[in-house]
């Protein structure tokens, strides 16, 4: 392993018992290219944690920046399947990460030699909770070091390694996002790379230059996305939300297999493997994992949607008797058309109203994905005029609901989901409902 000047190997610093910042190391969980994983205790507060140590990282050097950049972003990151960050620091040559301890397994090691039609329904919700997790990275917004806002985080590094299944099994927790500014060294030559920190590690040998060109050691790839998981583009430096979408497909791929996700390329489609993938399924892994990434989705929202059209598929008098049932504090049975208004019409002036209140609450960018996915309705030719009528009603509820000063979360995501599960399966108005998703709760 190589690790930075002046910072002594991991194990001959810190081990059981250990100090580490206000941390009481126990026993060691894992170990991995770039440090060592321990389970701690706070020794104020008394909680679990999982403590990364990096070899790599030391405080003062370019990539103890890069390290801090990342501790910065990741500690806003706030989503029930994403592991949280509690604390960072450097202690003795080395930095650390205080990560949420999740008492259960990778996924990885849950994957079965055998599918079966129970592991295939599984391995589709633990998938939805992992889109869930990834889209609303990607479309998240952090203040940077210097306070300003940034939209947008990339994993780049998805695989059943860096995901967690809970002890009971009932949730997934996505970890490892990648260091940000690490990110620019990928495709690099290794002579530029090692130029680059020639100043911080130790030089590599000939020999040892020879086998990292020739094998891409996971020593150093697992900083920088993994081999058998990343797409064309990123083995030459390039990221994006399309790396990230390429990685979930293998991901799933082998989550619904047991194959290395590279056996895709040599004709072993899922189905092949898995007798119980249905057909559309197979297509999301093929479509997330086409080589060009102008073919792959547009969005992970695109591949939500595709999950929503083929296993959800809430009818439209249950959807809104969960939406009535929030408004009215009733279980009442209704109809669709109970939504509009007693006179049949569609409310525009109403809308107009609800933008409105969005731009005075300062939320711009909701009233205007709301006002886009409304002209879609409009001008759908999928759509009859009735229900056209009924989607504009629960368009403008929503954006009531949002401009309130305490909106009711959880009808707003009931609201939400039910109406762009309908919408999003619609040709013409897919992508209008697509961009109205990062503004609803999840």
């Amino acid at each position: 392993m190589t690790q930075a000047i002046g910072s002594p190997a991991i194990d001959k610093v810190f081990s059981q018992g250990s100090n580490l910042g206000n941390f009481v190391l126990a026993e060691k969980i894992g170990t991995g290219g770039i440090g060592i994983v321990f389970r701690a205790f706070h020794r104020i507060l008394n909680y679990e944690a999982a403590i990364k140590i990096h070899q790599h990282f030391s405080e003062n050097e370019i990539i103890g920046v890069a390290f801090l950049q990342s501790a910065n972003y990741l500690s806003q990151l706030n989503h029930p399947n994403i592991v949280r960050l509690h604390d960072y620091g450097f202690s003795q040559g080395h930095a650390y990460m205080a990560m949420e301890y999740i008492d259960g397994q990778t996924l990885n090691k849950i994957i079965p030699s055998t599918q079966t039609k129970e592991w295939t329904r599984i391995a589709s919700e633990y998938f939805t909770q992992l889109l869930s997790a990834v889209r609303y990275a990607h479309n998240c917004v952090y203040l940077d070091l210097a306070g300003e806002q940034v939209t947008g985080i990339i994993h780049g590094d998805i695989k059943p390694q860096n995901i967690f299944i809970s002890k009971n099994g009932n949730s997934l927790k996505l970890n490892d996002f990648m260091i940000p500014d690490v990110q620019e060294y990928l495709g690099k030559e290794i002579p530029d790379f090692e130029k680059l920190l020639a100043p911080y590690v130790k030089p590599l040998s000939r020999k040892e230059r020879a086998r990292l060109v020739k094998k891409m050691d996971v020593r150093l790839t697992e900083a920088f996305g993994t081999p058998r998981y990343m797409p064309p583009e990123q083995w030459d430096g390039k990221v994006s939300v399309k790396t990230d979408i390429f990685t979930l497909g293998a991901t799933f791929y082998e989550m619904l297999t047991n194959c290395s996700p590279m056996d895709l390329f040599k004709g072993v489609k899922p189905t092949k493997v898995n007798p119980f993938v249905p057909k559309w399924m197979e297509e999301v892994i093929i479509t997330a994992m086409q080589p060009d990434p102008s073919a792959r989705y547009y969005s992970v929202a695109e591949i939500e949607s595709t999950f929503r059209e083929h296993i959800e598929k809430p009818s439209k008098n249950t959807i809104n008797f969960m939406i009535k049932e929030m408004l009215m504090g009733d279980k009442i049975d209704i109809k669709m058309g109970d939504l509009s208004n007693v006179n049949g019409q569609i409310f525009i002036g109403k809308f107009n109203e609800v933008v409105a209140n969005l731009n005075n609450v300062g939320q711009p960018d909701f009233a205007e994905a709301l006002k886009t996915l409304k002209d879609a309705v409009m001008v759908s030719k999928h759509i009859s005029d009735e229900n056209k009528k009924e989607h504009i009603e629960v368009i403008n509820q929503i954006g009531e609901e949002a401009a309130k000063d305490k909106p009711n979360k959880t009808l707003l995501k009931i609201m939400g989901d039910g109406l762009l599960s309908i919408l999003k399966g619609i040709p013409d108005i897919a992508k209008a409902a697509a961009a109205v998703i990062p503004f609803l709760p999840q």
